[in-house]
């Protein structure tokens, strides 16, 4: 069966384990009835058929195996955390006591290897001290090399040529750093001269740029203020030949249009005056001699040329005419 193989297991397991008789049999002890329970609850099991729903009491009866064989399951994990709590707390001991045989024995083994190795310690010590001492001298001078030499077992004269070698080489890279740092000073001096000097040029550069600068937009502005001065007095002189040529325009056109308006009225007045003449004479003609004479002297006309209607000469001829035209018809009377 199943469940015996898996017993017989259990046993070869216990026996490969190396443990002693005594704690292999507590073992079997504590699990080998486990085994026996599970192997007739294997049979039980198979034994127990469930196809169907009505079949409530073989349902319960399952349920009633599985509670049963889950308490045996947790029974079986309780044994197997008790046991290995049992070994942790026999090994713990077993450390325990262990530690305090070590921490009694081990004292007492250094004190005796002090004992015995009492002069190959001293003499570590003494080269150790003087590794030390010899390290402090050298470390100043550049030393860089501490895993290259043994300062503890190098003879004194070894170590003096050491020594002598690193504080040349220390002196001369010292020397070569002063002149390079001399160089370094001389030439930033150099160069915050010659920087100085381009500044001092630059600003009285500027200078002169900025006056003259400013003496060209002085001459700028002069010239505008000129210019536009000019402009104006071009535009005033231009805007007051405009006007003038405009008012001439103005009165040539006025003149031109009063003349020909004087000459239209004028044509048209010798016109009138003919048309009346011709028809004083013709009325002349048929009427008796003083009526004849009034018409002819009423016919003379007389007006201002065009444009001299104020004219004190065309004024006075006309009245010389007006009082002749009177002389006249006083004349007639008397015929």
């Amino acid at each position: 069966m199943k469940t015996s193989t898996q017993n017989n297991e259990l046993v070869r397991v216990i026996e490969t384990s190396g443990l002693d008789k005594t704690k292999a049999q507590v073992l079997l002890d504590k699990f080998t009835g486990y085994f026996e329970i599970a192997s007739e609850w294997e049979r039980k099991t198979k034994e127990l058929i469930v196809n169907d729903i009505s079949q409530v009491t073989e349902m319960k009866m399952a349920r009633e195996a599985r509670l049963f064989l889950s308490k045996k399951r947790i029974d079986i994990e309780k044994t197997r955390k008790a046991l290995k709590e049992d070994s942790l707390r026999e090994g713990q001991t077993i450390d325990a006591i262990a530690k305090i045989l070590k921490n009694l024995i081990e004292p007492i083994e250094n004190e005796l290897e002090k004992k015995e190795r009492f002069a190959e310690i001293k003499e570590a010590e003494r080269k150790a001290e003087l590794k030390a001492e010899r390290l402090a001298l050298l470390l100043p001078l550049g030393f860089q090399f501490e895993n290259d030499f043994d300062l503890g077992n190098m003879d004194e004269k070894m170590f003096q040529s050491l020594k002598l070698g690193l504080e040349t080489a220390k002196k001369e890279k010292e020397d070569a750093e002063r002149k390079v740092e001399e160089e370094r000073i001389a030439k930033e001096k150099a160069e915050a001269e010659e920087k100085e000097r381009i500044r001092v040029e630059n600003e009285k550069l500027k200078e002169e740029i900025l006056a003259k600068e400013k003496q060209l937009a002085k001459e700028r502005a002069e010239a505008e203020e000129k210019a536009t001065k000019a402009k104006l007095e071009a535009d005033a002189k231009l805007k007051e030949e405009k006007a003038t040529n405009e008012k001439l325009q103005a009165e040539i056109r006025a003149k031109a249009e009063a003349e020909e308006k004087a000459k239209r009225e004028a044509q048209a007045k010798a016109d009138a005056e003919l048309k009346a003449k011709q028809q004083a004479e013709a009325k002349a003609a048929k009427a008796p001699k003083k009526q004849k004479l009034n018409i002819w002297i009423d016919s003379f006309v007389m007006g201002p040329p065009a444009g001299m209607n104020e004219d004190e000469t065309v004024i006075e001829i006309i009245e010389k005419f007006e009082a002749f035209k009177k002389w006249a018809k006083a004349k007639i009377e008397t015929v």
